[in-house]
């Protein structure tokens, strides 16, 4: 009963929206208490010894700041989504920082790729190939990575997937699909039978494989 007191502290929603909700349309805000840096006046005691103002009731006057708390709304989910921009607006170093914010990475990706797919099923993904090689085979087939970050309509859904959007010897690629055919209670089930995940996870596969193709043929060149 106690763990429902956690959704009246202000840091617990903030966390939640920039978790969930970070990247969805429309704005929304929390309450938050700041502080911010103020000057006030203070009177100061005349010291034993120095002359006292011949005017009456001057006093001296010296300036401190000090550290004012207060509350106020503040908007929570400010950044628009990298994969929402037209990829050609998009800067390299953008990518490389989202990908090292969002997976918790400090080496940039070896290349990525940024796609929106239309017609059928419609959503739009950045993909990566991390800048780290996997360490051993099981990391290579692992099932269970936490490596792809499902979005609807911008709605963080889950990373927890065995297989349903990538096939287990892709599980070393990393990335976001946004999609706005799903439902926003997707659930395991759901994406286990969905034919529009089927088709999706297809594209996937092929974006993937182009991506790799592509990486191939530019280290040839050089």
């Amino acid at each position: 009963e106690d763990d429902k007191y956690e959704f009246s502290e202000s840091a617990r929603i903030q966390s939640l929206v920039k978790n969930y909700s970070q990247f969805v349309s429309f704005p929304i805000y929390t309450w938050q208490e700041k502080s911010k840096t103020v000057e006030v006046e203070e009177e100061e005691e005349v010291k034993e010894g120095e002359e006292k103002s011949e005017v009456a009731g001057e006093k001296k006057k010296t300036k401190k700041t000090k550290t004012e708390k207060y509350w106020d709304w503040e908007l929570a989910n400010e950044t628009k989504p990298i994969w929402m921009r037209n990829a050609k607006e998009v800067e390299k170093e953008q990518y490389q920082e989202f990908y090292k914010k969002t997976f918790n990475e400090f080496l940039d990706p070896v290349t990525y790729t940024h796609f929106t797919t239309e017609g059928e099923v419609e959503f739009r993904s950045v993909l990566y190939i991390p800048g780290m090689a996997p360490l051993n085979n099981e990391e290579v087939i692992n099932p269970k990575t936490k490596n792809i970050r499902l979005y609807v309509k911008r709605v963080f859904i889950s990373d927890d997937f065995d297989g349903e959007l990538f096939p287990r010897y892709l599980s070393f690629v990393k990335g976001v699909v946004d999609s706005d055919d799903l439902p926003l209670n997707v659930s395991r089930e759901i994406l286990q039978e969905s034919r529009i995940v089927r088709i999706m996870r297809k594209r996937l596969v092929r974006k993937t494989f182009d991506m790799i193709q592509d990486l191939s043929e530019s280290e040839n060149k050089e």
